[in-house]
C-alpha cells in the first residue's frame, strides 16, 4: 500500500504530466491550424499564379495579333506605293497624249487655215 507522501508524490507527477499533456495538445492543435492557414495561403497563391498566367497568354496571343496586323499593314503600305507610280505614270502618258493631241488638232486648224 503506499503513503500519504507517495500517493501525493504520484498525484503531483500525474497532475504534471496531464498538464504537459494538454500543453502538448494545444501545441498541436496550433500547429495544425498553422498548417491549415498555409495550406489555404499555398491554394490562394497557386490561383493568383494561374490567373497571371493566363493573362500572360492574353497579352502575348495581342503581340502577336498586332505584330501580324503591322506586317500585314506594312504590305499593304508598300503595294500602295507601287500602285501610286503607277497611276502618276500613267497620268503624265495621258496628260502627254493630251497635249500631244491639242498641239496637232491646233497645227492641223494652223494649217486648214492658211
Amino acid at each position: 500500500m503506499l503513503t500519504d507522501p507517495q500517493q501525493a508524490e504520484i498525484e503531483i507527477d500525474y497532475e504534471l504530466e496531464r498538464k504537459i499533456m494538454q500543453e502538448k495538445n494545444v501545441l498541436f492543435n496550433e500547429v495544425e491550424q498553422s498548417t491549415a492557414r498555409i495550406h489555404e495561403i499555398m491554394n490562394d497563391v497557386a490561383v493568383m499564379v494561374d490567373e497571371q498566367g493566363q493573362n500572360l497568354d492574353v497579352i502575348s496571343e495581342e503581340l502577336m495579333t498586332a505584330n501580324r496586323n503591322l506586317q500585314d499593314t506594312n504590305t499593304q503600305m508598300d503595294e500602295a506605293v507601287i500602285l501610286q507610280k503607277k497611276s502618276r505614270k500613267k497620268y503624265i502618258i495621258l496628260i502627254a497624249i493630251i497635249v500631244i493631241l491639242v498641239l496637232g488638232g491646233v497645227g492641223v486648224i494652223v494649217i486648214l487655215t492658211t
